[in-house]
């Protein structure tokens, strides 16, 4: 996609919020998991992971009000589940882009990736809203 006017305004401006948010930002470890083709010897299916520092707002509880919505895969969010948010740029920058079953690393604890929110600011995405959950 092409860079609008409003993403070359508006993208730093998220980028610059995430990293000053209340508690500040952080550098957070997002593990995008690949799945190679299953081996009829192994009887398994390998998977690789590629890790990726990005810059991220503390994680949260979840609101109540989005607590037993579903997402399109049918995954419903629930008491306990966190969410943070990234930059589009940050993300650009790191050549990633998170995705449901990803792992993201909050306080030494490796949590899985449920639900991805985007948010454009303009053609491009200027955030990654990350649900995840522990386990």
């Amino acid at each position: 996609m092409t860079e609008t006017a409003l993403d070359k305004k508006m993208r730093p401006k998220v980028t610059a919020m995430i990293a000053d948010s209340r508690s500040g930002g952080r550098l957070t470890e997002f593990k995008a998991r690949s799945h190679g083709a299953y081996d009829t010897s192994t009887l398994e299916t390998p998977v690789t992971e590629t890790s990726h520092k990005i810059m991220a707002t503390p994680p949260q509880e979840v609101s109540s009000q989005l607590i037993g919505q579903a997402d399109g895969a049918g995954d419903v969010i629930r008491v306990g589940d966190k969410q943070l948010i990234i930059s589009g740029e940050a993300a650009d920058e790191s050549q990633y882009t998170p995705r449901p079953l990803d792992l993201v690393v909050l306080d030494g604890d490796e949590h899985r990736i449920i639900r991805v929110d985007t948010l454009y600011t303009g053609a491009l995405v200027g955030a990654y809203i990350v649900f995840t959950r522990s386990g």
